[in-house]
């Protein structure tokens, strides 16, 4: 319980630095990210936020590493995914 409400003031902080500086991409934690994407299904909160934020912020996904995919690919295919 104790990381939602830390995430919370957390994620506004976060979208505020976001929506103030936008071209920096600036990543969050993953606390924070996890809750940047449960915001973001609720559309109308997140819309009534970035307004009041003075402007949309868009999620940027992270791109993996490419050591990172390949082996999360691997581990896929040693247990018989693709």
């Amino acid at each position: 319980m104790t990381s939602v409400f830390f995430g919370r003031g957390t994620l506004r902080k976060f979208m505020d630095a976001a929506a103030r500086f936008p071209a920096a991409r600036i990543t969050p934690s993953n606390v924070v990210d996890e809750g940047w994407h449960a915001l973001i299904l609720h559309t109308n909160l997140y819309e009534r936020l970035c307004r009041r934020l003075g402007r949309f912020v868009h999620h940027w996904p992270e791109r993996p590493a490419a050591g990172r995919m390949r082996r999360a690919l691997l581990g896929r295919r040693r247990r018989g995914r693709r």
